[in-house]
Order: C-alpha cells, then sequence, then structure tokens
C-alpha cells in the first residue's frame, strides 16, 4: 500500500497558526434531540449505538480517521491516516446532575468549548449528554477549523442524521490505514510541488510572449488584482474602535442560545428590504450598542466593525472539506438609537463591501501563501490582528428546512458557537433549522460578563425592528 499524506491549503494552516492556550480554533454546534428513541435497556442512552451509528458513516467523510503530520524545515502540516484511530475516544459521553436544566448545560458546553481538540488525534469530538429535562438530550460536536469551514462542518455533522426518523444502521465498510510518509518522503513531496510549481509557469511564459492578447489578458487580470489586494489591506489595516472585549483571551468562555422563527424572520426581512444576513447584523449591531451602554463604552457616533465570513463554495466542492470562505468586513452602527435607521446603514455599509474587491483581496493572499510558504498567511493575521481590524465575527450558516433524525430521534433545534482567536472576546453564528433562526454567542466570561443580556438584547432589537415595520410612517 503507498503512503499517503494530503497537504493541507495555506487557508486551512490559517486556522493552526491562529490557535493558542487560549483560543482554541474549532467550530461546534450544540444540538437537542427527543432522547426516547435513543434509549438503552439500562435506562439510559444507548452509546454503543450511537457509536455504531458513526461507523457506518465515517467513509463519508475521510478527514474524520485522519490526523496531522509535519513537513520537516518549514513545517508546513499534512493529513494522515490514524493508524491508532479509536472511535471512542472521539464519540464522548457526559451527564448533567439534577435537575438537568439549561444553567448546567451552558456550564458544561462552556467548559467542553474552552478545551482544545488534540493534535495528535483526528480533529473533531461528539459529545453525547444526557440528563436533560424535558426528555431531551443534547450532542456537541466540535470540529477544528483546519478541518472545515462553517458551511462544511454542518454538511460534516448531517452525514450523521438522517431526514427519515425511520433508520436501520448500514453494514461498516472496513478501512485499512494507509501508511504516512515519513520525514525524508514528506520533504521530497515538498521538494517537488514547489518545483512542479514554478517549472509549469516557466513553461507557460514563452506562449504568453508570442500572444499579445494573452499578455495584454494578464496584465490587466494583475491590475485587477492588485487593487483587490490594496483593497484588502486598506481595510484590515484600518483599525476598528477599541471596545472592552477587544483583549487578549482568558482560558474561559461563556455559551448563550436564543430562537426566532423563521416565517417572523422572513416577514420582517420583507417588509423592511435587505437580505436576512443584514437583518441578522443590525440585531447584532443593536445588541452590541446595549452592551457598550452597560459597559459605559458607547459613544454618540461609535461604529463597530464585523467581519462576515463569505461562501466561495462552487458546485463543484459543495461537499468537500477545508476551508471555501472568505471575508468581508462590514460596519456597525453602534452609536444609533433608531432601530431602522440602523438597519438602513447596515444594508448601505454590506453594499460597499459586496462591491468592493474585499473577498478577492483575501483570495489573492490565499493564492501567493501556496506559492511561497503556507506560514504567510498566518503570520499576516496575525499582524492584522494586532492593529484589529473589526472587533467581532458575524456568520450565518444555512441549514436544511426539514427536520432531521438520529437513529429515529427528532433534532429538535440546534445552536451553532464559532470560535474566538485572540484580541476577540465576543462572536456570534447564526443558523437556519426547520422552521427556527438561532444565534449563537460565545464569549470570553471575563470580557463580556453579560452574555445573556447581550443575547436577550439581539431579539430585543429584532422586536424593535419589527415594531417599527407595523408602524406607518408619518
Amino acid at each position: 500500500m503507498q503512503p499517503f499524506a494530503e497537504r493541507l491549503s495555506a487557508r486551512d494552516r490559517l486556522f493552526l497558526d491562529l490557535e493558542g492556550p487560549n483560543a482554541p480554533q474549532h467550530v461546534a454546534a450544540l444540538c437537542f434531540l427527543d432522547v426516547e428513541p435513543l434509549l438503552g435497556a439500562s435506562g439510559g442512552i444507548d452509546l454503543a449505538q450511537i457509536r455504531a451509528l458513526v461507523a457506518t458513516r465515517l467513509h463519508l467523510v475521510p478527514r474524520t480517521r485522519q490526523r496531522l503530520a509535519f513537513v520537516p524545515i518549514d513545517q508546513h502540516p499534512v493529513w494522515v491516516d490514524d493508524a491508532h484511530f479509536d472511535l471512542a475516544l472521539h464519540v464522548l459521553h457526559d451527564a448533567l446532575p439534577d435537575p438537568g436544566d439549561e444553567r448546567a448545560l451552558k456550564k458544561l458546553v462552556a467548559r467542553l468549548l474552552a478545551e482544545p481538540l488534540d493534535r495528535e488525534r483526528p480533529l473533531w469530538e461528539l459529545w453525547v449528554i444526557e440528563g436533560l429535562s424535558r426528555r431531551r438530550c443534547a450532542l456537541l460536536a466540535k470540529v477544528h477549523h483546519c478541518m472545515v469551514d462553517g458551511v462544511g462542518g454542518f454538511e460534516w455533522f448531517t452525514t450523521l442524521l438522517s431526514a427519515a426518523p425511520g433508520e436501520e444502521l448500514a453494514e461498516t465498510p472496513s478501512w485499512q490505514p494507509r501508511p504516512a510518509p515519513d520525514q525524508d518522503e514528506l520533504l521530497r513531496r515538498e521538494v517537488g510541488r514547489r518545483a512542479e510549481q514554478w517549472l509549469g509557469a516557466l513553461q507557460r511564459v514563452p506562449g504568453w510572449l508570442d500572444r499579445r492578447e494573452q499578455i495584454n489578458e494578464l496584465a490587466a487580470r494583475f491590475s485587477e488584482r492588485a487593487s483587490a489586494l490594496g483593497e484588502t489591506l486598506a481595510a484590515v489595516l484600518s483599525p476598528a474602535p477599541a471596545t472592552p472585549f477587544n483583549a487578549p483571551l482568558g482560558p474561559a468562555r461563556s455559551f448563550e442560545w436564543r430562537s426566532l422563527s423563521m416565517e417572523r424572520a422572513s416577514g420582517l426581512r420583507k417588509a423592511i428590504g435587505g437580505t436576512l444576513n443584514e437583518l441578522a447584523l443590525a440585531c447584532v449591531s443593536g445588541a452590541l450598542r446595549d452592551l457598550m451602554i452597560a459597559e459605559g463604552a458607547a459613544a454618540p457616533e461609535v461604529t463597530l466593525r464585523a467581519s462576515v465570513p463569505v461562501n466561495r463554495r462552487g458546485a463543484e466542492d459543495a461537499s468537500t472539506g477545508g476551508n471555501r470562505v472568505s471575508l468581508c468586513l462590514v460596519d456597525l452602527p453602534v452609536g444609533t438609537a433608531d432601530a431602522r435607521e440602523r438597519h438602513a446603514r447596515v444594508c448601505e455599509s454590506s453594499a460597499r463591501a459586496k462591491a468592493s474587491n474585499q473577498v478577492e483581496g483575501l483570495d489573492l493572499l490565499s493564492e501567493f501563501a501556496e506559492w511561497t510558504t503556507g506560514a504567510l498567511l498566518g503570520a499576516a493575521a496575525r499582524v492584522a490582528m494586532q492593529t484589529r481590524p473589526f472587533n467581532l465575527v458575524v456568520t450565518n450558516i444555512p441549514g436544511p428546512r426539514q427536520p432531521l433524525h438520529l437513529l429515529g430521534a427528532r433534532l429538535e433545534a440546534l445552536a451553532p458557537a464559532v470560535n474566538l482567536a485572540d484580541g476577540l472576546g465576543l462572536g456570534v453564528a447564526l443558523v437556519s433549522y426547520a422552521g427556527q433562526l438561532t444565534f449563537g454567542c460565545v464569549a470570553d466570561p471575563e470580557l463580556v460578563p453579560g452574555l445573556a443580556a447581550f443575547a436577550d438584547a439581539i431579539v430585543r432589537s429584532f422586536e424593535e425592528l419589527e415594531k417599527s415595520a407595523a408602524t406607518p410612517e408619518s
């Protein structure tokens, strides 16, 4: 059997480079299920049955049985098969003490979110949590951002689920780990890859020189991409305002979620215009305003800045792993008191961001890193973070409209959790699923002690917009 190793892209490596002792770079989703179909003969959750189901699905996502290895000298990461893969180390169990309320669940989930994934093993965990009240149980899925982006992470998790409530366990496919290359072979492969890149480019030069049209086209493309890179650098080197939550991270996390019906959200979006994402950003802006006022940090015209991930997946890589995401920066007018005006200003800023070349600029940086060293993108990100180009990440993940099931147990609701980078003590992710729109809020509790109030304020900001939409203009 031939040795196997697959190189991480520069964009995937970025999330390894950004990881620190207090900044684990995994994304997560907390899911609530009807517990009855999952109970075994003992009366508790049948963990063996859940592991058996996961075992039948691992072949659909090969990364779930691969770990990291590193090329000598430049230490670029590659994926290799984990010869010692043990499913029991990834499908794990915990239980809440009585009375199994949401307070206890949030405390447990916050602790699990704060714990980094073990780089010696495949970078994912699925926690089965029982003991919730109202005959429910929870699943917490954690997966490293170097393995998937937000959209890919959701697709990874839903490979375990079924649209139909009745489900028979399939036969578990056999799997044989391929041997990993030794250090000398990894280095030879990397040198060969670099040589092939440059030789290929040099071989294309004579053809370019013989074709004036191609030269002009190449020059125009270079000019456009240089402009895109300039816009991106200008954006990230322009500091966002200081806030109490833009400070070095501590080790702890807090987690809150709030849900709205998609029917209400869609109705409001149609009434006031803009996109669902812009509506969410306006609601987050209102919540940030309340947070800043509570911290005594609000100024009359303060405008914070959100980094908004943009899905770059095409039809050809819709189900692939890795990161197919770029970023754009959107202004959040937290100094504006009127909810309707905040929404209008968010829509204006979002339109400017979409019309700019910010997204293409990050793509260009990623491509350049592939030609030089993957560490370049991480180094550039760390330098940019020192200037505080944005105050928080707000990401929107579209989910399925139809209910999903796990071994017959209906997935009732889910709440997403975004990763925090150092200097970013607050993050918001939202996901739509089966008629619900859920905001998941993650924070460092030392930097944002009132995360529950912040989550409540997102809903209150939504209700303010609803009220303004229902009030006839004079």
